[in-house]
């Protein structure tokens, strides 16, 4: 999927189970990505020019792998709230907080 300049959030989800893959975010009025639910993944994405955090997962087991993270204008580029995280192999560049807070 391809999402580019909304007002608000690129990708809303609430929910478990959520999978964002391949995907293009970029120009989010808010975050790219913003799932409340256990058991994310987000991989092989390329996300940036965010407003606010570019990704902010809030669930336990998520799974953040193989994605281009850039250019968060007030706050982290990945922030995850949950237990059993895995965050591996991403490119990280010019985020106005935290690379990647856990």
């Amino acid at each position: 999927v391809s999402i580019r300049g909304p007002a608000g959030d690129c990708v809303l989800v609430i929910g478990g189970g959520a999978q964002i893959t391949a995907s293009l975010l970029r120009g989010c009025g808010d975050r790219a990505v913003d799932i409340t639910g256990n058991d994310a993944v987000l991989v092989k994405n390329d996300i940036s020019f965010c407003d606010n955090r570019c990704v902010d997962l809030e669930g336990d087991r998520a799974r953040v792998e193989g994605n281009t993270v850039q250019m968060s204008e007030d706050g982290d580029c990945i922030d995850i709230e949950g237990d059993d995280a895995v965050v591996r192999k991403n490119r990280i560049a010019r985020c106005d907080g935290d690379g990647v807070n856990i």
